[in-house]
């Protein structure tokens, strides 16, 4: 309850097999807490194999917004 997932899972495995890792950004909003949860590819119903909690909170959609200068060119 309260819980939101945002951003597009993205999928990591490795070359010529079908294993591998899906990655999904999650949102608590009670909590307001942020994490990304790690999924076995063949087996996301079971749920996450792991999750990695965030210091601070993302907004779910922070791989569009973005202001000023964040990531300057050098």
């Amino acid at each position: 309850p309260m819980c939101y997932l945002g951003g597009e899972p993205v999928f990591i495995g490795a070359r010529g097999t079908d294993e591998g890792a899906i990655i999904c950004q999650e949102f608590d909003a009670l909590a307001r807490k942020s994490a990304f949860l790690i999924f076995e590819a063949a087996k996301v119903a079971q749920g996450p194999i792991a999750r990695i909690q965030l210091e601070h909170q993302l907004h779910l959609g922070f791989h569009a917004a973005g202001g000023g200068n964040i990531y300057p060119v050098t």
